[in-house]
């Protein structure tokens, strides 16, 4: 299952927890983003629950899924302007946070 922004699903912490519903694991996702600066402390845990690209998730990436949802596209990868200036911002992030 490829997400919106070209990320593979099956390979995501955060969708395995939900679908295998153990919810320490996705603590331990939610810890992670914490350090990372992608949630804050108080966010609940049962809003880390993601099924994959759903307008009810809260995405790390709005901007992405914005325009890929006002472009009437699946995903980035079917961009004609790929790779475009937002989803190098979203390499670069992804980059920074392998490297920690």
């Amino acid at each position: 299952m490829i997400a919106k922004c070209g990320d593979n699903c099956i390979c995501c912490a955060r969708y395995l927890a939900t679908q295998s519903g153990d919810i320490k694991e996705l603590e331990k996702v939610k810890d992670l983003w914490v350090r990372l600066g992608l949630r804050t402390p108080d966010f609940p845990v049962r809003n880390m629950v993601c099924y994959g690209c759903r307008p009810e998730n809260k995405c790390a990436y709005p901007e992405i899924c914005s325009c890929v949802s006002t472009k009437g596209i699946e995903n980035c990868g079917f961009c004609d302007e790929y790779p475009c200036k937002r989803i190098n911002e979203v390499f670069a992030r992804s980059d920074a946070f392998e490297s920690q």
